[in-house]
């Protein structure tokens, strides 16, 4: 099924709730998030009293709504999966440690819409790939300029 003008207008919609300024900081906080496992995403969402955790489920809770928007049938799968790279970014930082954050909350939806939308089509699960892959890219050149700065200093 082509999509539709109401489409094109549903992702229009979608991006201006991307603009609203709190959101906008939880994006920002969600890039520079690195979790090197489950404890590190509960240890994020656990901090009830910290930005951490309400910037977590806000990035978390609006890709879910807009994935399952998605799901059923709401705005057309190949027009979104085409213009959301960002979901790709959000969900290849917690992919590697989803299921096991998901078992310790005993919270088998954690970012269920999500995995589904990208997992259920070939574009969806290349398009992970290749952020995964530019992802694995950004911290190998970031580990390598952190490097070069320990070894200036101690020069």
């Amino acid at each position: 099924m082509s999509a539709t003008p109401a489409d094109a207008q549903a992702i229009m919609q979608l991006y201006k709730l991307r603009r609203d300024p709190e959101l906008r900081k939880a994006r920002s906080w969600f890039a520079a998030f690195d979790p090197q496992s489950p404890q590190d995403i509960m240890k994020a969402v656990m901090a009830l009293d910290a930005d951490s955790s309400r910037y977590y489920r806000m990035v978390a809770g609006y890709w879910e709504m807009a994935a399952a928007m998605v799901l059923h049938g709401a705005i057309n799968e190949e027009l979104f999966l085409d213009t959301q790279p960002e979901m790709f970014f959000t969900f290849a930082k917690v992919a590697p440690h989803i299921e096991g954050f998901r078992n310790a909350l005993q919270m088998p939806e954690a970012m269920r819409n999500v995995e589904t939308l990208i997992r259920r089509s070939e574009t969806g699960k290349q398009k992970l790939q290749s952020v995964t892959d530019r992802i694995a890219r950004m911290r190998a050149l970031a580990g390598g300029a952190n490097d070069a700065g320990k070894q200036a200093q101690s020069s």
